[in-house]
């Protein structure tokens, strides 16, 4: 019945942006620091469960405007605020928006690493928490997905290959004479602004927002990045401009703003559940020595005579990839080891989430949304860089001089994505 379709859901966000202007993530390509905020930062958090029915406890999801949230981040966040509300650690979900435009200095891999920032994010991260449990209100819940035209595209072909419509999926949380909550995810590298912007920003998301900021007014939004790894911008921006982000963003704001209107009930809402793991995965196997020499050169070789100039920022990519001092290895500088990853599967209606630490591919994604779907019914959602930021999943083809960045770049075995999708399928099962 649609009476069922509601549940107790919150809201809060602070912000994040730095007060000194410091070295900025995503692009190898670029060395200066920030100049300037073009759009401030924050971290969001959205509360979705009745804490007072049966045994379950609300699902706590929390979005930072960042490249990424490390896992030896959100594992202690988890724990203070599973101390602080009286909730499992499994219930609290981190996932960042992965723009390029966002401080550097949060991961401990680089040398700007800025413990002090660390802590001021980590602690606007709780008081949105507290926040969002602190304003819990009963909304209707619905579910909604489109597909968007001309915003992402397959990066990993050519041009003339890569046309691509892009899920996006939103989940509305409505009341009546209030203005509605929405969690959207996409599936997209929000990567309009290239390694020449030195401004903060929140890129591609930003331009959505802001439109639908206009389209719906006083609505409160929180993003959560999809599986993407083989998607971006590449071939539908025109240019690498502010502008354009606003007009990509427009673009897809449109389509949320009109699922709105054929947003479906997700069932009993305050059926709630999070069942999360550790999954073992082995390491990559690096190129070393001569061979990683003899792909460099061929690399270079490239960079030097394609004539399709974004074509030959993959080659880009991959040589820088290559040219990482730290290449293969691991924290500690030895030969990089497997390592276990943290997963987790959510429930709530018909709504079934999967979290995956990973930049994981579309075209994976899209057949494991549709086994999952096919195995359970209702709806599948898959979140990426959540819960930590542990790079690409490969592609499971053999590691060559023609593979691409993301297997390049991947410190897995080639059938890492086969692990990670039985350990879900497995959650996935326990949540019936």
């Amino acid at each position: 019945m649609e009476i069922k379709s509601r549940t107790m859901v919150g809201f809060g966000i602070r912000e994040i942006t730095p007060e000194v202007m410091v070295p900025m993530s995503g692009y190898d390509l670029r060395r200066a620091c920030a100049e300037g905020v073009h759009d401030p930062l924050a971290v969001r958090a959205i509360t979705i469960g009745d804490p007072t029915i049966g045994e379950a406890h609300p699902i706590v999801m929390i979005a930072f405007d960042l490249l990424g949230f490390p896992s030896y981040h959100a594992e202690p966040l988890r724990k203070r605020l599973s101390a602080r509300f009286g909730i499992p650690t499994s219930s609290i979900l981190c996932g960042a928006i992965h723009t390029h435009a966002a401080p550097k200095t949060i991961f401990n891999s680089f040398d700007c690493y800025d413990a002090v920032y660390v802590d001021y994010v980590l602690h606007q991260a709780e008081e949105a928490a507290a926040q969002a449990m602190a304003e819990r209100e009963v909304r209707s819940v619905r579910y909604a997905e489109k597909t968007v035209e001309a915003v992402g595209c397959f990066r990993d072909v050519f041009a003339e290959e890569s046309r691509f419509a892009m899920p996006t999926q939103t989940l509305w949380f409505e009341k009546e004479d209030s203005a509605p909550i929405a969690l959207t995810v996409y599936a997209c590298h929000p990567t309009v602004l290239s390694e020449a912007n030195l401004l903060m920003s929140r890129d591609l998301v930003w331009g959505c927002e802001k439109a639908l900021s206009e389209a719906v007014p006083g609505i409160k939004t929180i993003f959560f990045n999809g599986a993407c790894a083989d998607i971006s911008t590449r071939y539908t921006r025109r240019e690498s401009t502010f502008a354009e982000a606003e007009r990509l963003g427009t673009i897809w704001a449109e389509a949320i703003a009109a699922g709105r209107a054929e947003a479906k009930p997700v069932g009993d809402a305050d059926r709630t559940a999070v069942l999360a793991e550790n999954v073992y995965i082995p390491p990559a196997e690096f190129f070393t020595g001569e061979k990683r020499a003899s792909v460099l050169a061929y690399l270079k070789n490239k960079i030097d005579t394609c004539e399709d100039e974004r074509r030959r920022r993959e080659y880009i990519s991959c040589a820088l990839v290559l040219e990482r001092k730290n290449y293969g290895l691991g924290a500690d500088g030895r030969p990089r080891g497997g390592e276990n990853v943290y997963v987790a599967a959510a429930r709530f209606g018909d709504v079934r989430l999967v979290f995956l630490p990973f930049e994981y591919a579309q075209k994976d994604a899209a057949l494991l949304k549709e086994d999952v779907e096919k195995a359970f019914g209702g709806h599948c959602i898959v979140v990426c860089y959540s819960n930590g930021y542990d790079g690409y999943l490969p592609s499971g083809r053999p590691l060559d001089q023609d593979s691409g960045y993301e297997d390049m770049a991947s410190g897995y075995r080639s059938d890492a994505k086969e692990l990670t999708r039985e350990a879900l399928m497995g959650l996935l099962t326990k949540l019936i």
